[in-house]
């Protein structure tokens, strides 16, 4: 159940890619950005609906839609993340 969608990123190159992203929102102190886009992109590879969303924030094409959808997955990620977090501190 794929998208008929050409690729821009193979599934190495785009390993690489997000593995870039990840790097670069903990360089700028953005820890939970990073595994955010990280779990986004694990998903992606059973949602064509995630992976052509992911393509279009990584290259940088999205549409205003897809940001907003973007922004929405990283938030809900962030949620489960932090959830997450505080219950593996108690």
């Amino acid at each position: 159940m794929g998208s008929s969608k050409k690729r821009v990123y193979d599934g190495p190159k785009l390993q690489r890619v997000v593995e870039a992203a990840e790097a670069r929102a903990r360089e700028v102190g953005k820890p939970v950005l990073a595994v955010a886009v990280r779990e986004i992109w694990l998903q992606s590879q059973k949602s064509a609906h995630l992976s052509d969303l992911l393509e279009a924030i990584l290259t940088q094409s999205a549409t205003p839609a897809q940001a907003e959808d973007f922004k929405n997955h990283v938030k809900r990620a962030k949620r489960r993340l932090q959830t997450k977090g505080a219950s593996t501190q108690r």
